[in-house]
């Protein structure tokens, strides 16, 4: 056996002392059933550097056949552990074996499942809370317009560091993200989804395929709404993306039909 040889059979060996089912299965299926309990700290990913190290390890051919195999048995049993708490938690109908079927990038697509509806889930909230602001503006100023007249404390503050716009719905920014969650589905959430993100763009390429099946967006806005923590955290993020010009207002929508007029007149 050559050093390298030695080397590979050394990753595989450490690989097949870690796959621990029993053990893993408990912590995904605890991790991902009590998702929605805890957000004082950050989610702990506990499947992404295993996919590394099964990857890598599977990407060399001097390997032992049995021991091979069974490192790819367990690691599949604990990818489909996780699969299987995502459908009941979340509401999906993925089915593994079309996964494998279609493009044999089966652990890729769980890995962005698991990072997008359990690891990512509070930063995917915060960049679809800005986004959408910064695009609706005005139509969501206009459906909480009337509470203009509510001169509160917050209200005030806001409109020492804000426009009128953004400082009524800053003051009402938990009424607001609510209200975003209600005029979403799964045709229109990830429109509002970092664009460059390598895990969005995994979970686009899973809707667009049709791999992704599920009515996904009430149980993240009922995971939302029922979590004092998460709403807070996503709050206050949003809050000083506005104080800290991350969110324009949007133009007025006459503005360009009188520039050109004015144009037309001169």
């Amino acid at each position: 056996m050559t050093p390298i040889q030695e080397l590979h059979e050394n990753m595989l060996d450490d690989l097949l002392i870690d796959l621990d089912v029993d053990e893993y299965e408990k912590i995904f299926v605890q991790q991902i059933q009590n998702s929605d309990e805890d957000y004082t700290s950050p989610q702990i990913d506990h499947y992404s550097d295993l996919y590394r190290r099964f990857m890598d390890t599977m990407g060399e051919e001097d390997l032992d056949e049995d021991k091979r195999n069974e490192v790819i048995r367990r690691f599949e049993q604990i990818s489909l552990t996780i699969l299987t708490a995502l459908n009941n938690k979340f509401h999906l109908d993925i089915d593994e074996e079309r996964i494998g079927e279609t493009d044999g990038y089966f652990y890729g697509y769980v890995l962005a499942c698991y990072r997008f509806f359990i690891i990512d889930l509070q930063s995917n909230i915060i960049q679809l809370m800005i986004s959408y602001l910064g695009r609706h503006m005005n139509d969501l100023y206009t459906q909480f317009s009337a509470l203009d007249q509510k001169k509160d404390v917050v209200t005030m503050s806001n409109k020492r560091t804000m426009s009128p716009k953004l400082a009524i719905l800053a003051a009402n920014i938990y009424d607001v993200t609510d209200y975003i969650f209600s005029l979403l589905d799964e045709s229109t959430i990830m429109d509002y989804m970092e664009e460059g993100d390598v895990v969005v763009l995994s979970i686009r390429e899973m809707m667009k395929k049709g791999l992704l099946p599920g009515e996904f967006v009430v149980p993240i806005a009922d995971i939302y709404k029922q979590n004092v923590d998460l709403k807070a955290r996503v709050c206050l993020k949003v809050t000083l993306a506005m104080r800290d010009g991350k969110i324009h207002e949007e133009p007025a929508e006459d503005s360009n039909e009188e520039t050109n007029n004015i144009e037309e007149e001169a």
